[in-house]
């Protein structure tokens, strides 16, 4: 009988693509991460980017690329890259790949990623991901708009967020003109940003962290 409880192991042998002769070794286990001859300590690892890039040959699904990569304090990068070529369909068993990766990496390194940058946050420290930075009381971004940088501050009752096309979408409430993405592939622990907006919103918790801001500062 299959266990559902979530693991932190894993070991699975990756064919980067259909064109590749061989396949490549994925080992995890709770301490560490080896991948084509690289290895990186969990507990040193600073940040995290992943996501699945949708090719489009003549407005038909062509292939899925699937990139995970980490990196450490030492600036180290461990990249994990595959891909999916099927015409028309999901390759259900290579994103299944995907999310098991995904999944015991949450495990070892992104749940311990986001609880640093809510312990920040209620310590009333910020943290900052991209060109944006949160703070207590809201986020602070940067908006081009007409080829020119602007730099806007949302207090967290103006902020809307959701997600598509691997992307973090942030807007403000008052002013639909402010607004700014995050590439979730691109940019470092933007995945980590998106868990932390989510819990600190649920619940009412980001209005309760404002309030204790406050009254620090006061």
């Amino acid at each position: 009988m299959e266990s559902n409880e979530p693991t932190n192991e894993l070991d699975v042998l990756i064919k980067r693509s259909f064109l590749s002769l061989s396949k490549k070794q994925l080992t995890i286990r709770s301490e560490d991460i080896s991948y084509e001859g690289k290895r990186l300590v969990f507990s040193s690892v600073k940040a995290i980017r992943y996501g699945i890039l949708q090719i489009y040959v003549n407005g038909i699904k062509a292939n899925r690329i699937f990139v995970i990569e980490l990196m450490d304090d030492r600036e180290d990068k461990l990249k994990i890259n595959f891909q999916s070529a099927m015409l028309f369909k999901v390759n259900k068993k290579i994103d299944k790949l995907y999310f098991d990766i995904i999944d015991v990496l949450w495990q070892n390194v992104t749940k311990r990623l986001v609880n640093q940058f809510i312990d920040e946050l209620e310590s009333g420290r910020s943290v900052s991901v991209g060109k944006v930075e949160v703070t207590p009381g809201g986020i602070q971004m940067q908006v081009i708009r007409w080829f020119k940088k602007e730099e806007h501050f949302l207090e967290w009752g103006n902020i809307r967020k959701s997600m598509g096309l691997g992307h973090l979408h942030l807007y403000s409430n008052e002013n639909k003109k402010i607004k700014c993405r995050i590439n979730l592939q691109k940019v470092w622990n933007a995945v980590v940003l998106s868990s932390v907006l989510d819990y600190l919103w649920k619940d009412g918790r980001v209005y309760r962290l404002a309030e204790k801001h406050i009254e620090q500062s006061g």
